[in-house]
């Protein structure tokens, strides 16, 4: 009967410590999660800006993680859930999109030095070299497959069990104010287990909403910035230029004679033209700022928008883009396809009372572009 009370006992403690777990995750993941698709997905905000995000993310999984983990040290019966909560916000971070080899890096220091710290004056014995081994082996594939794990939760959800198991039946007997025995290490990997498992949904949900959010601006063809995007976006970037007394330059474009592309070609040739003319011109783009946007606002037009930029120091930018387009080869089906492309320049002036007012003298220029025989650029009229 006493066996069967402190059972019950051992079971209510476990059950409380999993419910707090999983409360504390959730709370951290959709934190973390916002703050990540302000580093990453915001298009609005500075590069600056996004570095001091990204920045704030290491610090975030990392800070937290070891904190967590001394808490363990003072947590009586409580430690193996401050340890748990500490090595699933580490190993979380690990599995984050989009993060370069530099940032995957020091989360791997992190999680390796925590991991160190649980060996103390253990690092002699043969289960601490497997343990790290492994361990290593695990970092090695999710940098060389991240892309494959990230994107399907049941690979995260193995991945991240894999480690927990690594960790918690590796453990010396006495490590970090923890008495580890069989019973803990299943109760612990178990605990991790369902932290993982009542997060999925949650991530998934974002993802979900991520991809809506994305298709709601982006055009599905050239993986461009589509009109709904530019209208939403050019409202701020006029509103910053005009309240901080900032150049805005505005260019319009259009790949001439693209419909007798498509009548000699077929369309599929017309959309392979589109998608590699985009891709070139986000190529030119991002070679002088991440600042600068491209939207494709009609079938072959495509709209770019320059902020913190005067007409005049455009123009090279434009010239650079015009003669990139030209030079390329739009080979479909062995036929070589030429391409030429017309663009209208202009800027903010003190009397545009909307965004609407420049994209119109922009449009202006790209006619009389197209007007006077094509491939050319035409800034404000001339």
């Amino acid at each position: 009967m006493e066996d069967g009370t402190n059972l019950l006992v051992v079971a209510m403690s476990w059950a409380a410590q999993l419910t707090v777990a999983i409360f504390f995750i959730a709370g951290f993941v959709s934190f973390y999660t916002e703050v990540w698709n302000r580093a990453f997905s915001d298009s609005e905000r500075s590069r600056t800006e996004r570095i001091w995000l990204r920045i704030a993310l290491i610090v975030l999984a990392i800070g937290l993680g070891s904190i967590l983990h001394f808490a363990g040290y003072l947590g009586g019966s409580t430690s193996m859930m401050y340890h748990n909560i500490g090595l699933f916000i580490l190993v979380f971070s690990l599995l984050d999109e989009e993060i370069n080899f530099g940032e995957y890096l020091i989360r791997c220091v992190a999680l390796i030095t925590v991991w160190a710290m649980h060996h103390m004056g253990h690092f002699m014995v043969d289960r601490f070299a497997i343990s790290m081994i492994i361990l290593v082996i695990i970092l090695v594939v999710v940098w060389r497959f991240r892309h494959t794990i990230e994107s399907r939760f049941p690979l995260r959800l193995l991945v991240s069990s894999i480690v927990a198991i690594d960790f918690w039946f590796t453990l010396p007997t006495h490590s970090a104010s923890m008495v580890m025995t069989p019973a803990v290490s299943i109760e612990a990997v178990l605990m991790f287990f369902v932290m993982k498992l009542s997060t999925g949904r949650q991530q998934n949900l974002w993802a979900h909403n991520e991809q809506v959010a994305h298709q709601a601006n982006y055009d599905r063809l050239t993986n461009t910035k589509n009109f709904t995007a530019y209208q939403k976006e050019i409202f701020n970037a006029f509103g910053i230029a005009r309240t901080g007394h900032q150049p805005l330059a505005i260019a319009m474009m259009d790949i001439d004679h693209f419909k007798l592309i498509n009548d000699q070609y077929g369309h599929l040739a017309g959309n392979q033209v589109l998608t590699e003319v985009a891709n070139a011109l986000k190529r030119v783009l991002l070679q002088y700022s991440e600042n600068y946007q491209l939207y494709r606002t009609g079938g072959e037009e495509f709209t770019l928008v320059f902020p913190d930029s005067s007409a005049q120091e455009i123009l090279a930018i434009l010239i650079h883009c015009w003669r990139t387009v030209r030079a390329a080869e739009y080979v479909y089906d062995k036929d070589t396809i030429k391409i030429t492309v017309s663009f209208g320049l202009t800027e903010l002036v003190d009397h545009d009372q909307s965004p609407d007012d420049v994209y119109k003298r922009a449009d202006h220029s790209l006619y009389i572009s197209k007007k006077n025989g094509r491939d050319t650029i035409t800034v404000d009229g001339k």
